[in-house]
């Protein structure tokens, strides 16, 4: 992975938990529009994961980085689109016990 697809993955893991990169720094920064350097980003994931053998390991340390947010990510959508609350799998008075 060469330096400025290594500056594009970080900048991509720094700007995600405030929901991405603001779209009127991109340009500037990069010479990209946001949607373009969103599919870079994209294929340059994708990359990394099937060159993962031959990657350096502050590369392997930035995948799994990507990775664990990916995780993250599915998690929170998926219990924000539920429709009701969480509840025990199964109706019982008693309380869950956990051994």
């Amino acid at each position: 992975m060469d330096w400025f697809d290594r500056r594009i993955v970080q900048y991509m893991l720094h700007w995600q938990p405030f929901g991405g990169p603001p779209e009127e720094e991109v340009l500037p920064r990069f010479g990209m529009s946001l949607p373009q350097l969103n599919r870079r980003f994209d294929r340059i994931v994708k990359r990394m994961e099937v060159q993962r053998e031959a990657l350096r390991s502050e590369d392997v340390a930035l995948l799994s980085a990507v990775n664990r947010v990916k995780v993250e990510a599915a998690v929170k959508r998926e219990l924000e689109s539920a429709e009701s609350p969480l509840r025990w799998p199964f109706s019982t008075s008693a309380e869950p016990r956990f051994v």
